[in-house]
């Protein structure tokens, strides 16, 4: 496929001829002269499969304008931070040389040395990171979002250039109301609050920010102009972090600042291990549920609560386990597999197979479950570690899985990719080289409305046809789709390098929730929908079953998170439908 970059320079001399020089190259050049048009252009680029860009060719503008300052933000974006740019200039100004130096992936270019392109633009394209999930650098807190409130517009201004010139990405906001508003649909790490607002004090707004679930994440400190003893403990008893003085020098307030978002930083590394420890506890542990000293349910996986048919975990955490397992309560120091009818908080009663053991020191207790009811029989499952028929492997798992007959085209395909690739991993040879990578996509599809938040899109006809038809014909003809079962659907496709796969979930994702605008009926309805890929490629030594019952549960783990995002489950992350 033919690379594309997006190249914007406002003379139209420069732009003909630097255009001209790129297409001899081998690109495909989009050309425009204006970067509100450039910006438009970057923004619309995930909406067509396969025409995503490779790089950015930016004209740097000999003086300052605002288009242009708005252009070069976007480019520092999450979703663009990983997309390489040539920065074309003809002065070098410590200005440009300062953000091409902060941003990776960038590198500048004297107009005079036009015919550097080729080798430059081959080295960053080759050398960048994943555009869809690589994250921010560290570099100068780039990865650190401010929300600064203050109704003077001398120290709003005056605050965000100075945390803007270490890398800090700052909002601002006039009043309560406003900070507010802004909290609730954007995300922020820290929020700088001016004690003294025109209609009300920062400890009252600090409470506020942090009692409400939409915002309850942000980290509060209090600006006051005024030292005093009851200022500071009025801030601090609101839930601040830190209370700050206007006269202080520059370099303490960032010192401080830097020191929160130090914090902020590792809160977020360890909710991003705690998301990855579950995920391998249920890989590698299945369904489970911690027990605490007080003998209360401290903990439950998902996993656990799909398999006591719960709807979520908060009606366990804190119950008696007496309660819960009846009889049958005391720990063992020794695990042995238990039989049992729990009742669980609804008084719904249910057969549970479970091992029940301490954890070292701690003093608390494990529960882990194992499933009373196996849809494949134990002979059965020789077949599918050993058989090499893949029409019978695969019917046992449309059994297993409950799977509309008509995916097995689809996990026929699967199946004899497996054993093609364990075959050529025999015999030392290298057909992925040749063939590229083959992925699954898993997709769950609903429909939102009022009266109904979430429901499978199984139960609105109108709804499903249309799904159906837009999903049918989004990839090449040689690729796989099906439909599992009710709401459940997936994609088998081939792609040359594994990134692609998550540029096509993405998309995939994109035209399934743009189907509910083509419909008709429903008003106020939406669809909503969640992704679970996985690389056959690079886990073709695992047996079909095993790496479908994988994406299943990725599946339903994005399914207990939240919607319009996949779990991409070979680098274990999130995928938003639609970046932030």
């Amino acid at each position: 496929m033919t690379q594309r970059i997006l190249f914007v320079e406002q003379s139209a001399t420069m732009r003909h001829v630097m255009a001209k020089h790129a297409e001899s190259l081998g690109f495909t050049v989009d050309a425009c002269e204006g970067f509100e048009e450039a910006v438009s252009l970057l923004d619309v680029q995930f909406q067509h499969y396969g025409s995503d860009y490779s790089a950015i060719l930016y004209g740097w503008p000999t003086t300052f304008q605002e288009d242009a300052k708005a252009f070069s933000q976007q480019l520092e974006s999450p979703e663009h931070s990983g997309l390489p740019v040539v920065v074309m200039s003809t002065d070098m100004r410590a200005e440009t040389r300062a953000w091409v130096a902060a941003r990776e992936s960038s590198e500048l270019l004297s107009w005079k040395k036009y015919y550097e392109l080729g080798d430059l633009l081959k080295t960053l394209i080759d050398e960048a990171p994943d555009k869809l999930l690589a994250p921010k650098g560290d570099n100068e807190h780039r990865d650190v979002r401010l929300l600064i409130v203050d109704d003077s517009a001398t120290i709003r201004y005056s605050l965000k250039d100075l945390f803007e010139s270490q890398g800090y990405e700052v909002t601002l906001a006039v009043s309560h109301a406003e900070a507010m508003s802004k909290a609730e649909s954007q995300i922020f790490d820290i929020a700088i609050l001016d004690f003294y607002l025109s209609e009300t004090t920062g400890d009252i707004l600090c409470q506020e920010l942090i009692a409400s679930k939409l915002t309850g994440d942000i980290l509060c400190t209090i600006l006051t102009g005024t030292y005093s003893d009851h200022i500071i403990k009025q801030s601090l008893d609101a839930g601040a972090v830190e209370c700050m003085f206007k006269n202080e020098s520059s370099s303490l307030l960032l010192a401080r600042i830097d020191a929160i978002s130090r914090l902020t930083k590792k809160t977020r590394q360890i909710r991003t291990e705690h998301v990855l420890l579950e995920t391998v506890l249920q890989n590698i542990a299945g369904a489970l549920m911690l027990i605490g000293l007080d003998q209360k349910v401290m903990y439950v996986n998902p996993l656990a609560v799909t398999q006591l048919k719960l709807k979520n975990a908060d009606a366990l955490i804190g119950y008696p386990l007496e309660q819960l397992m009846g009889a049958v309560t005391a720990a063992k120091e020794e695990a042995q597999l238990l039989e049992a009818t729990w009742r669980l908080p609804s008084g719904d009663q249910i057969d549970v197979d479970y091992l029940h053991s301490n954890t070292e020191l701690s003093g608390m207790s494990l529960v882990r479950f194992t499933r009373r009811v196996v849809a494949i029989e134990p002979d059965n499952v020789t077949v599918l570690q050993q058989d090499n028929d893949p029409a019978r492997v695969v019917r046992l798992i449309v059994e297993q899985h409950k799977l509309h007959a008509q995916s097995d085209t689809l996990l026929l395909a699967a199946q004899c990719y497996l054993q093609e690739s364990k075959a050529a991993s025999r015999d030392g040879s290298k057909s992925d080289e040749v063939d590229g990578h083959v992925s699954l996509l898993l997709l769950d599809v609903f429909v939102r409305d009022g009266q109904n938040p979430l429901s499978p899109v199984s139960s609105n006809p109108h709804h499903a046809e249309q799904v159906r038809i837009k999903l049918e014909t989004l990839l090449p003809p040689e690729n796989k789709f099906c439909a599992l079962n009710n709401n459940r659907y997936a994609f088998l496709f081939r792609h040359k390098q594994q990134s692609q796969a998550y540029s096509v979930t993405r998309k995939v994702m994109q035209r399934c929730l743009e189907s509910s605008g083509s419909t008709g009926e429903a008003q106020g309805s939406a669809l909503a929908c969640t992704g679970s890929l996985l690389s056959l490629t690079q886990n073709s030594a695992r047996t079909l079953d095993v790496l479908v019952q994988h994406a299943i549960t990725g599946l339903e783990l994005v399914n207990s998170r939240g919607t319009d995002q996949a779990i991409l489950l070979d680098v274990r992350r999130l995928l938003n439908a639609y970046p932030a």
